[in-house]
């Protein structure tokens, strides 16, 4: 998860990047003390999943350096920082912020924010496909399976295909239990897996997705006793 933190104090930037990493260490924190060099990060690089952003960035303003990505920001949770009262009707008008810091900022109220995004993303099965400068949200109940083609992963949902430059064993990271990988190049959900051969697992919709050798043994005990499970 990556955390994009803005404000022209540094001082405050660092507090918060401190406070960040202490309570959650395996999160990735960036940190900007201006509102283009973000905004310019964000399309060039990387879309962050949660963004602390000052409204008053210096001599910028940090609501319109945001509404220059407003699109690819769909899915990331917005915390904003502000010292000007006068100011806080402008957040709710251009977005739907998660959350609202007031000067002096408090580590408890910083904590309650960042603590309610971590147990949500816990508790949901989505998780963030990255293609092409876009930033995708898939539901995990929807993926039937995943293949791995060259570079690429490609996500088979029921309703459309997704496609992502990374490893699969980086795409394991992201889904939950019910997924299996049976193959170096595919991984089922076990939701959608209706028959199970040595060699194959026949899915919901048809796909017939292959079971390599060295992943047979964990496949057959894997869906056993997931079938045991369900039952």
């Amino acid at each position: 998860m990556l955390i994009t933190i803005c404000d022209d104090n540094v001082v405050i930037t660092e507090f918060i990047k401190d406070i960040t990493l202490k309570h959650f260490p395996k999160t990735e924190v960036m940190t900007f003390v201006s509102g283009k060099k973000m905004v310019e990060y964000i399309i060039r690089e990387r879309i962050p999943d949660i963004i602390i952003s000052d409204i008053c960035i210096g001599d910028e303003d940090g609501i319109e350096e945001l509404k220059q990505v407003r699109d690819r920001l769909q899915y990331a949770r917005i915390i904003f920082i502000t010292g000007f009262f006068d100011r806080c009707q402008d957040i709710f008008i251009n977005f739907n912020p998660y959350g609202l810091l007031t000067k002096p900022i408090q580590e408890k109220k910083l904590l309650y924010y960042l603590n309610k995004i971590m147990t949500e993303e816990e508790l949901s099965e989505d998780f963030y496909v990255y293609f092409r400068g876009n930033k995708f949200r898939i539901s995990g109940r929807d993926v039937i399976f995943i293949e791995s083609v060259g570079r690429k992963v490609i996500y088979h949902t029921r309703n459309n295909d997704f496609e992502e430059y990374i490893k699969l064993d980086e795409v394991m990271k992201k889904v939950k239990q019910h997924f299996l990988r049976c193959h170096k190049s595919y991984v089922v959900n076990l939701n959608y897996v209706t028959e199970h051969s040595a060699k194959y697992f026949t899915l919901k919709n048809g796909s017939v997705v292959p079971i390599s050798r060295n992943y047979a043994k964990e496949s057959k005990a894997r869906y056993l006793a997931y079938m045991a499970d369900t039952l």
